[in-house]
């Protein structure tokens, strides 16, 4: 993906999915209606709150939604940033899926409705947000932030459908093709921005699997 309009000085953006849910462990659709952090999930942010104060992070954003809010919080407390609220990183929309398990959804609405809304980029049934508006979404706050902070590194809090598709965005994976790498709880992501966006690391959990990691 390039940025025409950029300078070479280099952006990194530090996406981060929230920490673990309620929903999560149930294997609930959460969209943007909201569980709240278990106590893992509390850890982790605690964790990957100590791990960016090693990153020297300029600014902190998150999504609206509050298991965002409170894993950006929890890493502000960390690293002494006040977490900036953006339109634009809030998960994927389920519309009537959400609080369903996929087993549900298949029972209560439709057998093949999980299928398509993952196979077919632009489905956007049950209120569902499509694919293609979610990565459309997405893409658009990442970049209002890179260029309101050229030079700088730049945490952002999100969820794991918008780390999904700004993934196959930067690399150039077909949306609807089946995903293939990490997308954990509080895993550190880090997009490099100079006169291309690129992936620079993916997936790190270092900070989940002890209390101190050199960066």
């Amino acid at each position: 993906m390039s940025w025409s309009g950029m300078s070479k000085a280099r952006t990194t953006l530090v996406v981060i999915r929230h920490g673990e849910t309620e929903w999560n462990q149930q294997g609930k659709i959460q969209g943007c209606s909201d569980s709240p952090l278990t106590n893992n999930g509390k850890d982790q942010a605690r964790l990957c709150g100590q791990r960016l104060r090693q990153l020297s992070i300029d600014s902190l954003y998150c999504s609206k939604l509050g298991r965002a809010v409170d894993t950006a919080k929890s890493i502000a407390s960390a690293i002494k940033l006040d977490p900036v609220e953006f339109d634009g990183l809030e998960e994927r929309q389920f519309g009537r899926l959400e609080g369903l398990t996929h087993s549900q959804t298949r029972k209560q609405l439709d057998p093949t409705i999980i299928d398509r809304l993952y196979g077919d980029e632009t489905c956007s049934d049950f209120g569902a947000e499509s694919l293609v508006d979610l990565r459309d979404r997405i893409m658009n706050a990442l970049i209002k932030i890179a260029v309101a902070h050229e030079g700088q590194r730049i945490a952002v809090v999100t969820h794991g459908g918008c780390l999904h598709m700004a993934f196959k965005s930067i690399v150039g994976i077909p949306l609807s093709r089946p995903r293939n790498f990490s997308l954990k709880n509080c895993s550190l992501n880090r997009i490099a921005i100079s006169e291309e966006w690129i992936i620079d690391q993916w997936g790190d959990t270092r900070h989940l699997d002890a209390s101190e990691t050199e960066a």
